[in-house]
């Protein structure tokens, strides 16, 4: 646990599990916002189910049983926040989740991405933990919606999952709405139209914003070679990805990695202060995975 105060709880939660369906039940014991960070993850609550993954928040029911499974694999990273009474009050207020309410996965905007990525960082100083960590709370709770109900076909329900899976599995692949179609056993226009009608983007919207927060992410590890990074994510080239990344957070990857450098210098010199050690060097820019995948 990187935290715990009464306000708030920050946990650092990493899976190497290999691609498997939904494994034995598990329960949370309070209110909690999961903040996937790497990899892709099948959550299913009483019978309703939510691909995680980097971009979103998914808002579990505490004191009930859950299961996941990795469809993809490389396992999952993810940050967890353990809401005090304060949060949850505010979450309820927000989304009004009662105790009858399914679980909930929401896209959250990318300045709480931003947020969320600064929380990442923040180690070592027990103060500055708790501020982001209620920062990040704050702007991820400020950042969600109550969905508008869609009524739906479990079948139809499925096949948005399958391709939202299939997305978050290869997110750098050149999707077509026939090849999604064929994978997830519907015609393209259906697909479409479900997807868009429960999920309330287009594909194309949510393959760009599930890029844009794995490109986030790389950023905040230390990833320099931006063209490499562009490519490797599957934009056409490094300035289609630099006018997206503006468009979508407003600044420029060169200077979200500036940012994430002076973040990792302040977070050093106050580990190297206290004596806490060397950090793990950056990560490298993502490798293209395959597209094999597993659903259950």
């Amino acid at each position: 646990m990187l935290l715990d105060s009464p306000a708030v709880g920050l946990l650092d939660v990493r899976c190497a599990s290999p691609v498997s369906g939904h494994g034995p039940a598990e329960w949370l014991r309070g209110p909690r916002l999961v903040l996937p960070q790497r990899g892709v993850f099948i959550w299913r609550q009483r019978q309703h189910s939510a691909v995680a993954h980097a971009g979103m928040a998914l808002i579990p029911l505490a004191l009930e049983e859950y299961t996941v499974a990795h469809p993809i694999e490389g396992g999952d990273w993810c940050l967890v926040l353990v809401l005090g009474d304060e949060l949850a009050d505010r979450l309820q207020a927000r989304l009004r989740v009662h105790t009858w309410a399914p679980a909930r996965a929401c896209a959250v905007g990318f300045h709480s991405a931003l947020a969320v990525r600064r929380l990442a960082a923040a180690r070592g100083d027990e103060l500055a933990v708790e501020e982001e960590a209620l920062a990040t709370a704050g702007s991820v709770l400020a950042s969600l919606d109550e969905p508008e109900w869609r009524p739906a076909s479990p079948l139809a329900k499925a096949q948005v999952a399958r391709a939202q899976a299939a997305i978050a599995g290869t997110p750098q692949h050149r999707w077509t709405l026939r090849e999604l179609g064929q994978d997830c056993g519907c015609s393209p226009f259906q697909l479409a139209r479900n997807f868009r009608r429960l999920t309330g983007s287009s594909l194309h919207a949510y393959l760009t914003r599930l890029r844009l927060a794995i490109a986030l992410g790389c950023l905040a590890d230390g990833c320099d070679d931006l063209t490499h990074l562009a490519l490797s994510l599957g934009f056409s080239s490094h300035s289609h990805f630099t006018a997206r990344f503006r468009q979508h957070l407003g600044a420029s990857p060169s200077q979200v990695r500036l940012d994430a450098r002076s973040a990792r210098a302040r977070v050093l010199q106050s580990e190297n202060s206290s004596g806490a050690g060397a950090r793990a060097p950056p990560r490298p820019c993502p490798r293209p995975r395959g597209r094999s995948l597993s659903w259950s």
